[in-house]
């Protein structure tokens, strides 16, 4: 699914896209983002397609998405646990 889709990365979190733009049937080969609209990026592809998406409302946020408890456990019978809370609003408000 995700080898025909447009990739926004933050690169201070390099280990999981900031956002994903899932339009192309075959691979995308360029974008632009929108000058007037900030939050608009127009993307072209192998599938003859110049497609218009508009972050707000065509991408997808893997971040949103993300578990953020964890447990761990060993044979010695020892068991650790972590839970951490974000604020997801705050990491996409610029989107929004």
């Amino acid at each position: 699914r995700y080898a025909h889709s447009v990739y926004v990365w933050d690169v201070g979190r390099p280990f999981i896209p900031y956002l994903v733009v899932d339009c192309h049937r075959d691979v995308p080969t360029g974008i632009e983002w929108s000058k007037k609209h900030g939050t608009r990026l127009f993307s072209g592809g192998k599938d003859g397609l110049l497609i218009r998406s508009t972050l707000k409302t065509d991408a997808y946020r893997p971040f949103e998405n993300v578990r953020t408890t964890a447990i761990s456990w060993r044979s010695a019978t020892e068991l650790c646990s972590v839970t951490d809370q974000l604020d997801r609003e705050q990491i996409y408000q610029e989107f929004k």
